[in-house]
């Protein structure tokens, strides 16, 4: 199992690997129960777009899961600074967006190596605590982050407006 950081010229892998995750997961769960808020179908087009944005973007950081070269799953963070206010201390986070790992390799490693590569560089960049941003019906997901010692400090309740 190796990890690299994305670049461009990884975009075909990733475009792949995602259009995976949007027919496994986005397609058919997400617009079901969030018809609000997720597309029914997203192309290729949309998905190499979207992670062209990501690549370029000062913020957000891609890194690929490699099996014998093979591209098998990715994880997007960013890294980022807020300043003290009124109620909190400043802090210096690191934001885990989005993590998926192709279905045929899942429980071989992949996932745990993708987090520590992100847990490491968080240490060396000095950060106060590495986060997960996903959606409660990604059940598979918050059980692997629980695991690996993640744990519910807030949630995000919303509503339609009247």
């Amino acid at each position: 199992m190796n990890v690299i950081p994305a670049t461009h010229q990884h975009l075909p892998e990733l475009v792949r690997l995602d259009l995976v995750r949007l027919n496994e997961q986005i397609q058919i769960q997400y617009p079901t129960t969030n018809p609000d808020k997720f597309k029914n179908r997203v192309n290729a087009v949309e998905v190499s777009q979207h992670f062209e944005k990501l690549l370029k973007s000062d913020s957000t950081k891609m890194l690929m899961a490699l099996n014998n070269g093979f591209a098998i799953g990715y994880l997007y963070f960013e890294m980022s600074r807020v300043a003290a206010h009124t109620l909190k201390l400043g802090k210096h986070e690191c934001c885990i967006r989005g993590v998926f790992i192709d279905p045929a390799s899942r429980r071989q490693g992949a996932a745990t190596a993708l987090v520590e590569f992100v847990e490491d560089l968080a240490d060396v960049d000095r950060c106060g605590q590495v986060s997960l941003d996903t959606w409660h019906l990604n059940r598979d997901v918050l059980a692997f982050f629980v695991k690996k010692g993640f744990d519910v400090s807030r949630q995000i309740y919303s509503k339609k407006p009247n």
